[in-house]
C-alpha cells in the first residue's frame, strides 16, 4: 500500500519529500487501526466474561451443573420469545435448540414487573431495548390467557416448563331463557313492585268492608277508692271514736246516778207528794239523758261503720254503627281502589318487560364481547403467521426489513384490540351478573350460539304499530290513571252530600262495695241506646270546588301524557323495525363478504409466499377479514337486539 501511494506521488510529479510523508502517513494509519482492533477485542472479551460470570451465579442457584458456554444471542432470543410459554416455539420463530436453563434464567430475570407500565422491569429499565421486545412482553400477557385461561406456567428445578391450574371465579353457564327466568326470580325491583301490588289488593279488601256495620265490644273492670275519700274517712272515724267514748262515759255516769236514786226509799205520794214528784222527775230526766247518750253512741258507731270503702265495678258495652246512606262515597272509594290495583299490576308488567329487555341486551353484549375476543384471537394468530412469513423471507433474502416491521406493527395493533375485547367481556359479564343478582363469586357465561338468529318478524310496519298500541301496558296504565282521576273527582263532589249513620249500644254493669251502708251501690244492671245521626257540611267555603278544579287540571295533564305515550310507542316500533330490517340485510351481505375475505387472504398469502405479492397486500386482506367477521357478528347480534326491542314494544313473541 505504501508503494501504491509512492507510485501515485511519482505519477503526479511530487517531490521526494512528499513521497516520504505519504509512506509515513500510511504506516501511522496501520498502527492506529491495529491498536483500535486490540482494544475492541479486549472490551468484547471483558463483556463476554462478565455475562458468563453473571449466568454462572444465577445458574448455580438453580441447578447443580451448568451446561457450558451460553451464547449471548440465545439470551436475547429467549428474552424476545419468552412471551409465548404456552405456544409451540417453532410456530413463533424462536430457535428450537435453546437450552431449557436459559429459558429458566431469563424468565426469573423478567419476573419483576413495573407498577406503572406492567412490563418486566428488565425491559423498562433498559433504554436501549428493542421495541419488539416490549411488544413481545405485552403478548406474554395476552396469548397465555387466549390459549389457556385457566392455566399458568412455572419452571421446575429440571428446567422444564410445567402447567398448573390457578384459582378462578366460578362460572355459571346460562342460555338466554335461563337468564331471563333467573332475572325475574331474583330482581329486587320486581319483588318490590309485586309487594306493592299485594298491598293494593289488601287496601281494596279493606275498602270493600265499609259496606258492613261496625260492631264494638268494650269490657272494663275496676276496683276504686279515691284518696280524698280515704282522708275524709279517717277524719270521720277519728271524730266518731271521740264521740263514742264520750257517750259511753256519759251513759255510765247517768246509769250510776239512776241506780243510786232508785235504791233510795221513795217518799209517799200521799204524805209527801212534793218529794214523790221531784223523785219521779229526777228519774225521768236521768232516763232521758241515758237514752240521749245511747243514741249519740249509736250515731258514732254508725259513722265508724258507714265510712267510705273500696267499690268494685264490672262493665260491658256493646255498640253497633252503620252508614245507612253515603251518597256514593263508598262506591267511589271501592272503584278507586280497584283502579289502583290495576295500576300496580301494570307497573309489575312494565318492570318485568324492561327487565327482560335489559337482560337480553346484556346477554347479547356479552356474546358480542366474546365474539370480539374470538375474532381478535384468530386475527392475532394470522398476524403471527404473517410475521413468521416476513421473517423467513427476509432471512432468505427475498424480503425486506420493512415487511417484517409492518407485520410486527400489525401484530401489535391486533394485540391492543384483543386486550380491549377482554376488558369488554369483564364489563359485560359484570353488567349481566348485576341484572341477575348473582353472587360475587359467580360469573355468567353465555351458552347460546352468537350466530343464531332468534326468529323472523312476519308482520309489516303498520300491523306492528297497531299491535303495540293494543298491547302496550304503559298505555293501559295511563288510561287507568285518567279513570282514577275521574273517580277522585266524583268522590270529592260526594262530600257535598249528607251522611246518614245508625248507631245502637247496650251496656251491662255489675257493682259491689265493701261498705256496710245500705245506700252502697250493689247489684247488676243493663241499659241501651238507639240513635240516627245526620251529618251535612252545608258551607265548606269553596274547598270542594277548589279540589275539583285541581283534579280537572290533572286530567288534562293525563290526557296529554296519553298522547305522548302513543307517539313514543310508535317511534320505538319504527326504530326497532327499521333496525331489524337493516340488520337482516346486513347479515346476508356480511356472510358473502366474509367468504370473499377468506378467499382473498388465502390468495394474498400464497402470492406473498411465492414472492409475487407484497406484505401490505397480506396485512390489508387480514384487516378486511377481521372487519368482515366483526360485521357479521355485529349484524347478527344487532338483529337479535332489534328483535328483542320489537318484542318489548309490542309485548308479542312470534313463534320461531
Amino acid at each position: 500500500m505504501g508503494e501504491f501511494w509512492g507510485g501515485v506521488f511519482r505519477k503526479s510529479n511530487v517531490s521526494a519529500d512528499n513521497q516520504f510523508w505519504g509512506s509515513w502517513f500510511w504506516g501511522q494509519t496501520k498502527v492506529i487501526f491495529w491498536q483500535w482492533f486490540m482494544i475492541s477485542s479486549m472490551s468484547r472479551w471483558c463483556v463476554t466474561g462478565t455475562s458468563l460470570l453473571w449466568l454462572l451465579c444465577l445458574g448455580r442457584a438453580k441447578c447443580d451443573t451448568f451446561p457450558g458456554i451460553i451464547l449471548r444471542e440465545q439470551i436475547d432470543t429467549v428474552r424476545a420469545e419468552i412471551a409465548y410459554p404456552l405456544l409451540p416455539i417453532d410456530s413463533l420463530g424462536a430457535p428450537p435448540d435453546i437450552p431449557p436453563l436459559i429459558v429458566d434464567i431469563v424468565r426469573q430475570d423478567l419476573a419483576g414487573k413495573d407498577n406503572v407500565s406492567g412490563l418486566p422491569k428488565a425491559l423498562v429499565n433498559n433504554t436501549e431495548v428493542k421495541p419488539q421486545l416490549k411488544l413481545d412482553a405485552l403478548l406474554a400477557e395476552a396469548i397465555p390467557k387466549m390459549e389457556s385461561p385457566g392455566l399458568t406456567t412455572t419452571a421446575s428445578n429440571s428446567g422444564q416448563d410445567s402447567i398448573t391450574p390457578v384459582s378462578q371465579e366460578e362460572t355459571i353457564p346460562l342460555t338466554l331463557q335461563e337468564a331471563l327466568a333467573r332475572g325475574e326470580a331474583e330482581s329486587q325491583e320486581l319483588k318490590i313492585a309485586i309487594k306493592e301490588l299485594e298491598r293494593a289488593r289488601l287496601n281494596l279488601q279493606e275498602v270493600k268492608l265499609n259496606f258492613f256495620p261496625t260492631v264494638d265490644l268494650n269490657v272494663s273492670f275496676n276496683r276504686s277508692l279515691s284518696a280524698e275519700e280515704d282522708i275524709s274517712t279517717q277524719n270521720i272515724r277519728s271524730q266518731a271514736f271521740r264521740d263514742l267514748t264520750f257517750a259511753q262515759q256519759r251513759s255510765g255516769e247517768l246509769a250510776n246516778q239512776l241506780s243510786l236514786l232508785q235504791s233510795q226509799p221513795s217518799p209517799d205520794q200521799f204524805t209527801d207528794p212534793i218529794g214523790f214528784i221531784q223523785r219521779e222527775q229526777q228519774i225521768q230526766s236521768l232516763t232521758e239523758a241515758i237514752n240521749a247518750s245511747q243514741q249519740q253512741e249509736s250515731q258514732a258507731l254508725n259513722s265508724i261503720n258507714n265510712s267510705a270503702s273500696p267499690t268494685t265495678n264490672l262493665r260491658a258495652d256493646f255498640s253497633l254503627s252503620y252508614n245507612l246512606f253515603s251518597f256514593g262515597r263508598r262506591e267511589r272509594d271501592i272503584k278507586a281502589a280497584e283502579i289502583q290495583v290495576d295500576i300496580a299490576d301494570f307497573t309489575v308488567k312494565i318492570i318485568r318487560d324492561n327487565l327482560r329487555l335489559n337482560i337480553s341486551n346484556a346477554y347479547y353484549d356479552l356474546q358480542d364481547a366474546k365474539e370480539q375476543i374470538r375474532i381478535e384471537e384468530a386475527a392475532l394468530k394470522e398476524a403471527g403467521r404473517t410475521k413468521l412469513d416476513a421473517t423467513a423471507l427476509k432471512e432468505a433474502g427475498l424480503g425486506t426489513r420493512f415487511d417484517e416491521l409492518s407485520a410486527a406493527v400489525q401484530q401489535g395493533n391486533v394485540l391492543q384490540r384483543l386486550v380491549r375485547a377482554q376488558s369488554q367481556v369483564q364489563v359485560a359479564a359484570s353488567r349481566l351478573a348485576e341484572l341477575l343478582s348473582l353472587p360475587r363469586n359467580l360469573t355468567p357465561v353465555t351458552t347460546d350460539p352468537p350466530d343464531r338468529i332468534i326468529a323472523s318478524w312476519t308482520k309489516n310496519l303498520e300491523e306492528t304499530i297497531e299491535l303495540a298500541i293494543q298491547n302496550r301496558v304503559e298505555l293501559l296504565q295511563q288510561i287507568q290513571q285518567t279513570q282514577f282521576l275521574r273517580e277522585q273527582k266524583a268522590r270529592a263532589l260526594a262530600d257535598l252530600s249528607p251522611n246518614l249513620n245508625l248507631s245502637a249500644s247496650v251496656n251491662t254493669v255489675f257493682a259491689n262495695s265493701d261498705s256496710s251502708r245500705d245506700s252502697a251501690l250493689r247489684g247488676l244492671g243493663a241499659g241501651y241506646a238507639l240513635g240516627i245521626n245526620l251529618n251535612w257540611n252545608l258551607i265548606d267555603w269553596g274547598r270542594v270546588k277548589t279540589r275539583v278544579a285541581q283534579i280537572d287540571k290533572s286530567q288534562e295533564v293525563s290526557n296529554l301524557r296519553l298522547e305522548q305515550i302513543k307517539k313514543q310507542i310508535e317511534r320505538e316500533v319504527r326504530e326497532a323495525f327499521a333496525l331489524l330490517q337493516a340488520n337482516a340485510k346486513n347479515v346476508e351481505a356480511a356472510k358473502t363478504v366474509l367468504s370473499q375475505a377468506e378467499n382473498a387472504l388465502r390468495l394474498a398469502r400464497l402470492r406473498f409466499q411465492a414472492g409475487v405479492g407484497t406484505q401490505i397486500d397480506t396485512i390489508v386482506t387480514e384487516s378486511q377479514l377481521t372487519q368482515a367477521q366483526v360485521n357479521l357478528s355485529r349484524a347478527t347480534l344487532d338483529y337479535n337486539r332489534a328483535f328483542a326491542a320489537l318484542e318489548r314494544a309490542t309485548r308479542f313473541t312470534p313463534s320461531p
